[in-house]
């Protein structure tokens, strides 16, 4: 698992990401037997994977996490900002 964002050279080295293929992927996941359907997980994952690609990712963070999705889950999925 990689743990750190590559530097500039090592970007070239990654292809760029398609927002509608990580859609679809995750719509995958979620849907699939083995992904729990509630709780914090996919309360967690859901958040995260939103925020990312609606171009919020600078606000996943420690805090924000805490509030958005263990504090207020209930606004998940379709909160409104």
């Amino acid at each position: 698992m990689q743990t750190s964002v590559p530097s500039d050279d090592q970007s070239a080295h990654f292809p760029p990401l398609d927002p509608e293929a990580i859609r679809v992927q995750f719509e995958r996941i979620v849907a699939s037997p083995g992904f729990p359907k509630v709780g914090r997980s996919a309360t967690f994952l859901t958040y995260v994977v939103q925020d990312a690609l609606e171009g919020r990712g600078d606000r996943i963070k420690g805090y924000t996490i805490a509030v958005e999705v263990f504090w207020q889950s209930s606004r998940l999925p379709g909160r409104e900002r």
